[in-house]
Formats: C-alpha cells, structure tokens, sequence
C-alpha cells in the first residue's frame, strides 16, 4: 500500500541516513519520526530489498539501485573507484549501468577520459528559496519598524501602528545541481543584482510622481548630487520607487537567503546527460514573486511584482 506523501518522505531521509551515516533502522526511524515498518515499507515500495544480517537490517540494492550515490560521491570529489567502494560495488559493474538521455538513448552514467572515470551525467534537484532584506530610502533611513523581517515574521510580535516593513522573494522551484546547503549562497549575489537592475534603475517615466517627488528641496539636492535629472528637468524614476511612490527606495545591503527542497523532506534528484547540457540545455529561469510585506498586529498586506531570473547550470559545475 503507497504511503502519503508526508510518511514517505520520513522514510526516504530516513533511509537516506542508513545509506549515508551507516545509522542503523531504529536509529534512522527514530532521529527522522518515522518507524521501521514505515522505511521497509517505502523500500519495498520502491523495489529495494533488505536482508537481516547478524540482528541488524541491510539496504540490498540492485547496481541500477546505487547509481544516484555513486554519481554524486564521484561529483562530491570521489574517485570512481572510492565511490565504487563506498556503494559496494566495482568500477567495472558501475561503467555498466546506463541512463536515458533526453531523447531516449541510454548512456553509460561513467566514461573514461584519458586514465580517468568521469560522470556522464549531471544531477539536478529543485529547491524553493527565499531571500529578503529590509527596505531603504533617502538618507539610506531603514523603512518601518524595522525589528521583524522574512518568513518568520510573527503577527503577535508586531506593533500596533508602526509597521515592519521588508522585501522578499519567493521561488518555489528552483533547479540546481548544488547542495541543499550551497545553492542559496552561491546564486545569492548574482539574484540580488538581477533584482537591483530590475527594480531600482530609474528608467520609467511618471511626471506624476517625479514632480511630486522633486517639490523636496532633499529629494531635488540628492537628485542633482546623483545626475537624476534631465537638462529638460525632467526625471525618470525606478520600477521600486514607482511602486510604493517613494524616492530613492532601495533593497538595502544586508541580505538573507534560504533554501530548503521544493516538496517534502527531500528532494529528489533528476540526472542529465552532459551532451544535453550542450549550447542552451543547462539554462534555466527560476519565476517567482518579489513582494514587499507590511506587518503590524492588525494585519499583513503583500505588494508583489513578477520576477524572472535566468541563469546557467554550468555556472555551477565550470
């Protein structure tokens, strides 16, 4: 019988840490709140068979079954023949074992270059990240209250009046051959410059608002300071400062960024052929929400503008 999504997932970081930690059944079931039963039934569910061996239960796997480890301990630094060692198996039966390419075709997951074994193929998993940071203006004054930020922000810790104020973006699938630990902050500055251009170059034009904004003798002292405005005296103002109709808003310096897998506890790894990462199989464009957050104990509104980022996983692997 399949388990629920939330049980199978226990199972799977659970059976995760018998492979990776040597951790045995109990200790696994117990240290990821789930039980033996429910990991021999994700095993058999997924066709992995066990076996008793001197009292303590053992993970038998096909070679088709360790290729998954075997390429991400080659592409974590291993030899192939260490990784070969550490799933049980030889480098011969492992040069063997074959994955589909996009169209297809099976491939050989390991190739010899020169005297070296090198992976084939490229692992990709999909993460939701998040990034946020307060909001600054004129006179880089932090805007709002200023003590609470991100997704853990709490309504009950907030003030009556005076508002938190911050920015956060949101993307729910973000594809990655990285780890859950490196993926935010290796794309952490390349997103926030992305977001800079985007949002806080002042290229719009709005009469309106600019006139509105330069009746300021600051705003005008800071504009002409800074080559805003025009020899016409007109001034464009940025997609962020037409947004919430204030000038010189900006994301300010300090951010925070957060990853964890894009469903349940684990998240699931997809392997690529390298020749399909050839000419442009390794771009992607992660879509998301850029939204600014006004919290008080009375309520939480959301602004949000639609974010597109592209980029290349072969950034990560070059």
């Amino acid at each position: 019988m399949p388990l629920n999504p939330e049980a199978a997932n226990r199972a799977a970081v659970a059976v995760n840490r018998v492979l990776t930690l040597g951790d045995s059944f109990t200790a696994a079931a117990k240290a990821t709140s789930t039980t033996v039963a429910t990991m021999k039934r994700w095993l058999a569910n997924n066709s992995v068979s066990i076996s008793n061996q001197n009292g303590r239960w053992v993970i038998n796997r096909s070679p088709a079954q360790k290729i998954p480890e075997f390429l991400e301990l080659i592409w974590n630094g291993d030899s192939a023949t260490s990784a070969a060692r550490t799933v049980n198996s030889t480098v011969n039966t492992m040069s063997n074992q074959m994955l589909p390419d996009d169209s297809g075709v099976q491939r050989p997951i390991i190739v010899k270059v020169g005297n070296n074994w090198t992976p084939n193929f490229i692992g990709v998993r999909d993460y939701s990240m998040t990034l946020h940071g307060s909001l600054i203006g004129l006179n880089d004054a932090v805007q709002g209250r200023g003590q609470q930020a991100g997704p853990d922000a709490q309504q009950d810790e907030a003030d009556t009046e005076y508002a938190d104020i911050w920015w956060q973006v949101d993307f729910n699938n973000f594809s990655s051959t990285l780890g859950l630990g490196e993926v935010g902050q290796f794309w952490k500055n390349d997103i926030v410059s992305y977001l800079r251009q985007y949002l806080e170059t002042p290229n719009m034009s709005n009469t309106t608002l600019a006139n509105r904004f330069l009746g300021n003798a600051d705003v005008v002292s800071h504009a002409n300071s800074n080559d805003r405005i025009a020899a016409n005296g007109s001034m464009s103002v940025s997609r962020l400062e037409q947004f919430l109709e204030r000038y010189d808003l900006r994301m300010s310096p300090d951010v925070t960024v957060g990853v964890e897998p894009a469903s349940g506890l684990v998240s699931p790894i997809t392997w690529y052929w390298v020749g399909d990462f050839a000419d442009d199989g390794s771009d992607r464009i992660a879509s998301g929400l850029w939204q600014v957050m006004f919290l008080t104990n009375a309520e939480r509104q959301e602004y949000p503008i639609t974010i597109n980022f592209e980029y290349d996983l072969l950034d990560e692997i070059e």
